[in-house]
């Protein structure tokens, strides 16, 4: 097993090496599979929505895939060699695409979809890498940390930049519970608080 989560129910929910994803019961049984020849290589990341009915996985340099936990299938794949970051609802999905370039600072190029259709809403796209997303509990807001020390909030239905701060380039960020403050934690031992 190289990843796992939780389910609502108290199931859990395992990504392997061998590019399988099961889910468990408290028996240690499993109860459902996908099936290994659904993937490429190990699974790197598994999200599951609040719900329980849907889980988001990454693996092997490959897409995300959107799988439904009752149906026990695949509903959709998102192509490019994304990994994934789940919004707290589970309405959205941010990916990030991964770049392999010669360069120190390659660009990123965020794709913002939704979870129930596959759909693409936006994209958001940044000159150099971004270490850090964050995305408000109301789905209306995506906050990115990237290499350049720009702490940026996106509009995450239209793509539009709302504002951009200056934060440390490793940096840790987090949203506060009602998602209108990011606090931002630096290097120097110092947290500041921002309405988002």
């Amino acid at each position: 097993i190289t990843r796992g989560k939780f389910l609502p129910d108290g199931r859990f929910a395992s990504g392997s090496a061998d590019g399988s994803i099961k889910v468990w019961d408290l028996s240690g049984s499993a109860t459902t599979g996908s099936g290994k020849e659904q993937f490429v290589g190990e699974i790197t990341a598994i999200a599951i929505q609040p719900d329980g009915r849907r889980a988001f996985s990454t693996g092997g340099g490959g897409p995300i895939r959107a799988w439904d936990l009752v149906k026990q299938r695949e509903v959709f794949s998102l192509e490019g060699k994304y990994r994934a970051v789940l919004s707290p609802s589970g309405r959205l999905l941010v990916g990030i695409q991964r770049f392999y370039a010669m360069t120190a600072n390659p660009p990123t190029h965020l794709g913002v979809w939704d979870t129930s259709t596959g759909m693409l809403i936006t994209h958001l796209t940044h000159a150099n890498s971004v270490t850090q997303i964050a995305i408000t509990p109301d789905d209306r807001t995506v906050v990115t940390l990237c290499l350049d020390k720009k702490l940026r909030a996106w509009d995450a239905h239209s793509g539009a930049m709302r504002w951009e701060r200056e934060a440390d380039a490793l940096s840790r960020l987090t949203l506060t519970l009602d998602g209108k403050g990011v606090l931002v934690g630096s290097e120097i031992k110092e947290m500041t608080l921002m309405d988002v």
